[in-house]
């Protein structure tokens, strides 16, 4: 997925909230306490947004919450089938079936098996003001025949230090503490939920 260099103001990532019919959309979500997943558009990203075209190129991108000063550390999944699960739902509710390519981009995670297997395959990342990233075009990984409006639901997902069974955002402002631990997991942000229009 190819990448573009955006420096993004903590004002951008206000989530927008709007209410439909299938639900809220909302286009930023909190991946973890101090990191924030959202969706915008390629051309003019200037922070999240909340509907594209059916053959649009979405883009997301992840930053740290709050005055992004500080480096939020984790891991990526091993494979990038895995960094996201997606679905698109149209105005009736019932989910669109994904092409060949949908399904080989959302397969589902797998969690470390041992340290050997973290420091392998989960490779150190980090984060602050955020970068704009390739996502897809809705038409390359759904069959979607009819024109209308459509509801596209997207997580994300990185491997993150554990305490107790919850991410531990303190040890990732630390990298050697976040790239030190061996006790981590795959987690999943909540869903953003934006239109997609079909023409």
């Amino acid at each position: 997925m190819k990448i573009k260099p955006l420096l993004l103001s903590a004002l951008f990532f206000t989530a927008f909230s709007l209410h439909t019919v299938a639900g809220s959309l909302s286009n930023a979500v909190p991946l973890t306490a101090n990191l924030i997943f959202d969706l915008e558009k390629k051309w003019n990203g200037f922070g999240p947004a909340n509907q594209f075209n059916s053959d649009e190129m979405i883009c997301w991108a992840l930053v740290a919450h709050g005055n992004g000063t500080n480096i939020v550390y984790f891991r990526n999944t091993p494979s990038l089938g895995e960094e996201f699960a997606f679905k698109l739902f149209n105005e009736n509710g019932r989910e669109m079936p994904k092409t060949n390519k949908g399904f080989t981009y959302s397969k589902p995670p797998r969690q470390p098996k041992d340290e050997e297997d973290l420091i392998r395959y989960f490779k150190n990342d980090g984060i602050r003001r955020g970068v704009l990233h390739d996502l897809f075009c809705p038409n390359e990984m759904f069959v979607i025949k009819d024109k209308g409006v459509y509801q596209l639901e997207v997580q994300m997902r990185i491997c993150v230090p554990m305490t107790n069974g919850m991410p531990d955002t303190n040890a990732m402002l630390d990298f050697r503490k976040a790239y030190a631990a061996t006790n981590c997991g795959v987690i999943e942000s909540p869903s953003v939920r934006v239109k997609i229009v079909k023409e």
